[in-house]
């Protein structure tokens, strides 16, 4: 902008086109504005003189200012036992400040489950089976635009846990009788096999049975 007569004492922009001018310099024309929302703007400029008057034109610029993509980031459990609760968060998940607040989460626990689309971060989850699982988090913000990150999980076995009852002392050449227990996963309990070892050099092989008796 140039004043042949004079010079130019400020200068103006309303960076939204809506008539409200949002910044002024008394000597520069250079500018730097961020705007918070997607979408297409006219921003204008107007001057004034150093005798006060206002230009007779207006500059006007087209501006399209595009959707910046959310960017999903998982965190969380990655070893553990089965059927024992994992976590993972969403809450490192970033965007515009101005969008952070409108993001969907939908987490895949790599099992055949999910949560649908939910509003919140924060996720427990339980692998009844031992395995490895890959865990995906997807983040869209308000304009439908996505992104995801994984994470990969580790789910061990729980080891059995057996007890054995019996009485301590006997006679020999008489049958003592043993029982046990087992501590373990509801989806393994069915599943447990008992062998024994009388520490006479004898035992049996692995059985649905968890009562024996045995003659020293």
């Amino acid at each position: 902008a140039t004043d042949p007569d004079g010079t130019i004492s400020e200068y103006e922009w309303d960076f939204e086109g809506d008539g409200v001018y949002d910044y002024s310099s008394p000597n520069s024309a250079t500018v730097q504005h961020g705007y918070p929302k997607h979408g297409e703007y006219f921003a204008k400029l107007r001057v004034w003189d150093n005798t006060g008057l206002l230009g007779d034109a207006e500059s006007t610029i087209y501006i399209s200012v595009n959707n910046l993509l959310p960017v999903a980031q998982i965190a969380g459990d990655t070893v553990g036992i089965e059927e024992q609760s994992f976590h993972f968060t969403g809450a490192d998940s970033s965007d515009t400040a101005n969008d952070l607040g409108n993001l969907s989460y939908y987490l895949n626990f790599g099992d055949g489950n999910d949560t649908g689309w939910v509003n919140f971060t924060e996720y427990d989850h339980i692998y009844p089976d031992m395995g490895s699982y890959t865990v995906r988090l997807i983040v869209k913000d308000d304009e439908g635009e996505t992104s995801s990150d994984t994470l990969r999980v580790t789910v061990k076995n729980m080891v059995p846990a057996p007890q054995i009852f019996g009485i301590e002392e006997g006679v020999e050449d008489t049958a003592i009788t043993f029982n046990a227990s087992c501590n373990d996963t509801l989806g393994d309990l069915d599943l447990i096999k008992y062998a024994w070892d009388f520490g006479d050099d004898d035992d049996t092989d692995f059985s649905d049975e968890n009562t024996t008796s045995h003659t020293y």
